[in-house]
């Protein structure tokens, strides 16, 4: 990612405190960029001495993020988007990745944003301020912040904040459709396909995109840095296997990692990624660390504080700041650079896990009640807040579907438009603030035509499975975590008791669930007991947010630690006593 601060230059900016924000937030020093009425403060990636911007007589180029255009790989292909815009060819369907671009081209300003918004950009309300990080923008602001509850709420009960809010009131999230004063927005397009006319066909129309998706970044990047690896953050599941299938099919120099657990021989991810790895003969890394429940409370609270920083502030699932994993100092050391890291998330888009069907009506409120929030955390909201919760987040999703009713295309837009950006685009912006890193399944060049298949995709894993088979019948033979073999299929009982879930009545179906899979994990009891800072951040949780009924949700652990880090972000920023 790099990272930037765009600024109107009459807001009048300390840019000794700017700089000294970014470093403390883990960049090294920036440039300054003139571009006319306003300036932009320009931060290299962390891990590379690479300057990230072009200039061409009074037209500059700045590029944050990992793409590729025409070929060309990030600082190498900004001389030709210049070029392109000078002459008025540019095409906006031959970029490929995450990025933003700032550029300066006869005098007039442009934003050019990868289409899928993986890039983030967050504005301070009412001012012409602009920013990468949102960690900067809120340490900028003098003045007492305030916690905005109610996408504070979301948060914690679905793992996403729909449309531009954050948890703070006077930052928001600047949305692909929003502009910015005096510069003209040009968004990256998927390429055009035609729309598939068979299931035979729908599944080799995703192969080839994929594959040239592959082959264009890959091809790209070996031309940028030859012989320089392609790591694959390798799991026990589906979606890291398929890219892996389509780097082997290709002979780039392929690494993976995985991350080490405690209970090594009891995860099955770490298991398995370490048993295909062996079973290719392709080396793996992962780095020991200690377990946050092993750690003495002054070591506890050091790695709050540096993963608070890495992860930008920003508090989703997955970016957990108890755990070594989410901080610099563990990604630094994962693989030694030059390297271009490619993530799994987002492959779900070509499979129905949730066996739901093309043509259904079932209410959005039912749906967020049950699906979004019951299922994701519990639901333990007191019974007013709930159904507050519930409207709220109607109001917001009617604005980010086709239709105002659930079915298995306005399912996948809630995937593509809410979760990959708010939530599963969050590791790729993590990684690029150091490196190289891309999420392919996110990217809209494969996201977008995904949509495509979504007729084909039946009620079950079918779709994506076959992919896998054509690919690389090895992988998918291979044992994986998901309890099923890959290369014979889901099991047809496995289907039936999905596709019965589904039907069965929400009265019914979802007290059961709570029968059969009660939350009762007692990791946070534990963390609280060994460690103070934990029993103070609880005290926190239950202060602020009293219509949570927290003795409950801290039971469900990887969304309970989410409400640890907002307390520690209330107490880092003063927000309470």
């Amino acid at each position: 990612m790099a990272g930037f601060l765009l600024y109107r230059k009459d807001q009048q900016l300390n840019m000794n405190v700017v700089s000294n924000l970014f470093q403390e937030n883990g960049y090294n020093e920036g440039y300054y960029i003139d571009l006319g009425d306003w300036q932009i403060y320009l931060l290299p990636k962390k891990l590379y001495k690479i300057k990230n911007w072009f200039m061409s007589g009074n037209d500059i180029i700045t590029c944050c993020g990992t793409f590729c255009y025409k070929g060309l790989f990030y600082e190498k292909a900004l001389e030709r988007i210049i070029d392109d815009m000078e002459k008025n060819i540019i095409n906006n369907s031959d970029f490929y990745g995450t990025f933003t671009l700032i550029i300066k081209v006869k005098n007039k300003l442009r934003l050019v944003r990868d289409g899928s918004e993986i890039y983030k950009i967050y504005k301070i309300s009412n001012c012409e301020i602009y920013s990468s990080s949102f960690y900067v923008l809120n340490r900028l602001m003098e003045e007492q912040q305030e916690l905005n509850i109610m996408p504070t709420l979301e948060l914690l009960n679905t793992g996403c904040i729909m449309g531009e809010d954050t948890i703070l009131k006077k930052i928001k999230l600047h949305r692909l459709s929003d502009n910015i004063p005096g510069f003209e927005t040009i968004l990256g397009v998927a390429k055009q396909y035609r729309n598939p006319q068979s299931y035979k066909e729908a599944v080799l129309q995703q192969i080839d995109i994929t594959k040239n998706y592959i082959k264009t970044i890959g091809d790209a990047w070996n031309y940028y840095i030859k012989g320089a690896p392609i790591d694959i953050g390798l799991t026990g599941g589906l979606d890291s296997r398929y890219i892996a299938g389509l780097v082997l099919k290709e002979n780039y120099n392929l690494v993976f990692h995985t991350h080490w657990r405690k209970k090594q021989n009891k995860n099955l991810d770490f298991r398995f990624a370490k048993g295909l790895a062996h079973h290719l003969s392709i080396p793996i890394s992962s780095k020991d660390v200690m377990d946050p429940l092993d750690l003495s409370n002054e070591q506890l609270a050091d790695n709050f504080n540096e993963a608070y920083k890495f992860c930008d502030a920003i508090i989703r699932p997955g970016c957990y700041w108890d755990e070594p994993y989410s901080t610099f100092q563990y990604r630094e050391n994962i693989r030694p650079t030059p390297y271009l890291r490619l993530l799994g998330f987002g492959g779900e888009q070509y499979r129905n896990m949730e066996r739901l069907p093309i043509k259904a009506n079932m209410s959005l409120e039912s749906w967020i009640k049950w699906e979004m929030i019951y299922k994701f955390a519990g639901g333990y909201l007191d019974k007013k807040k709930y159904n507050e919760l519930i409207s709220y987040l109607s109001e917001k999703l009617k604005k980010q579907i086709s239709y105002h009713y659930l079915n298995l295309i306005t399912f996948k837009e809630y995937n593509r438009n809410v979760v990959s950006v708010s939530y599963r685009s969050i590791q790729t912006n993590l990684e690029n603030k150091i490196g190289f890193c891309l999420s392919p399944y996110l990217d809209i060049q494969l996201s977008d035509p995904s949509f495509l298949a979504i007729p084909y995709l039946g009620n079950s894993f079918r779709f994506h499975l076959d992919m896998l088979k054509i690919v690389s019948p090895e992988l998918a033979k291979y044992p994986n975590s998901y309890g099923f073999d890959f290369f014979r299929g889901e099991p047809l009982s496995s289907r039936m008791a999905a596709t019965i879930w589904q039907l069965l009545p929400v009265n019914i179906k979802y007290p059961l669930h709570s029968v059969l899979y009660p939350h009762k994990s007692n990791y946070i009891e534990q963390l609280s007991k060994n460690h103070q800072i934990i029993r103070e951040f609880e005290s926190i949780i239950k202060n602020v947010l009293f219509e949570l009924k927290y003795n409950n949700y801290r039971k469900v652990v990887s969304r309970s630690k989410m409400a640890l880090n907002l307390a520690f972000f209330l107490k880092q920023n003063r927000m309470v006593q």
